[in-house]
């Protein structure tokens, strides 16, 4: 099911760059590659600037497979949503 995941700092919770898609941590707690559709580059490693659900520990191999099912993952869209 959906969860959120508080920002534990917010200096770089979201940032991008010209040679990839959107980042969120500096951490890259969730990295998109540039041209994600068409390699496994992205990946997933919550828990550094944002905090994961209770019961993941950042760098544990649970929580790098949290959202895609493994650390690297090739994603078929990304939708990036700004609350204020």
């Amino acid at each position: 099911p959906p969860f959120k995941m508080k920002v534990r700092s917010y200096d770089h919770a979201i940032y991008d760059h010209s040679s990839h898609g959107p980042t969120f941590g500096a951490g890259h707690n969730i990295y998109i590659a540039n041209g994600a559709g068409g390699n496994g580059n992205s990946h997933t490693n919550p828990g550094y600037y944002y905090i994961q659900p209770f019961g993941y520990r950042y760098g544990s191999s649970s929580a790098q497979s949290l959202f895609a099912g493994s650390h690297n993952f090739q994603p078929d869209d990304c939708e990036v949503l700004y609350q204020t």
